[in-house]
Parts: structure tokens; sequence; C-alpha cells
């Protein structure tokens, strides 16, 4: 394998879980401050706990995570300048490892079904951003 399509998969994976962080921070904030956890010794577990059980909260950190797996995907496409959907599928490989490692606590906040279903649905969205960078480079050409 060449390169360029490496190096487009480990920074997409990287832009994917930071995007994910920067994104994320708004509606973390909202929780710390709405529900007094700042400076609490629980702060995460509790937080995980009220974003899991909120379904508003857990939806928009849904829709936030699944934006940042697209953006992760259209820049490892960007990248690698080639194999666009197979490269942003591979760079949703830290939102997987992650996730296999939320399996292993208790405390997440979130069903096993939704676990499950964001091992499929990262990597569909990582794709999804490489089809539009595709998409993107296509309507260059033909400009």
């Amino acid at each position: 394998m060449k390169a360029r399509p490496v190096v487009g998969v480990l920074v997409g994976g990287i832009v994917d879980i930071l995007a994910t962080n920067v994104f994320a921070a708004p509606v973390v904030i909202y929780v710390l401050l709405t529900h007094h956890l700042v400076g609490a010794p629980d702060g995460a577990q509790s937080l995980a706990r009220i974003v899991g059980s909120d379904p508003s909260l857990g939806v928009a950190m849904w829709f936030l995570g699944g934006a940042a797996s697209v953006l992760g995907g259209f820049t490892a496409a960007w990248i690698a300048r080639g194999n666009e959907l197979l490269v942003g599928a591979l760079s949703a490989y830290l939102c997987t490892v992650f996730g296999v490692a939320a399996l292993s606590q208790a405390t997440s906040g979130t069903s096993l079904a939704l676990h499950l279903a964001g091992f499929l649905v990262s990597p569909l969205l990582g794709a999804l951003g490489g089809y539009l960078r595709r998409l993107q480079t296509r309507r260059a050409v033909h400009a």
C-alpha cells in the first residue's frame, strides 16, 4: 500500500476524534454547568450517565460525532487522493478502538445496541466523507 492512503487513514482518524471532542464541548459544558458536576469526584461517570439517559443530549452527541466522522473521512480521502470510500471508511479506526474500550466500562451510559450501531455507522459516515471528497474532485475536473 502506498504511503498517502495510510497517512490519510491515520490523519483522518485523528481528525475524527479531535473534531468529535471540539464539536461536543458545548454540550459537555452545558451538562457540567446545569448539573453542577464541575469539580465533582465522579463527574465523568455522572456526565456519561446523564448524556446516556437524556434522549435529546444523546441525539445531539450522536449527530456531532457523526459530523466528525464525515469530516475525518473527508480529510482522509483528501490526503489519500484515491480510493476515497475505502480510505474514508477506514478513518473510523479510532472510533472503533474507543468503542471497544467503552464496551468494557459498565458506566459508559450507552446501551449495547447503540454501541454496536456505532461500529457500523461510524465507518459508513467516514465513507460518506470520502464520497463527498470524490464528488468535490469530480466537480472540479468538470468545471
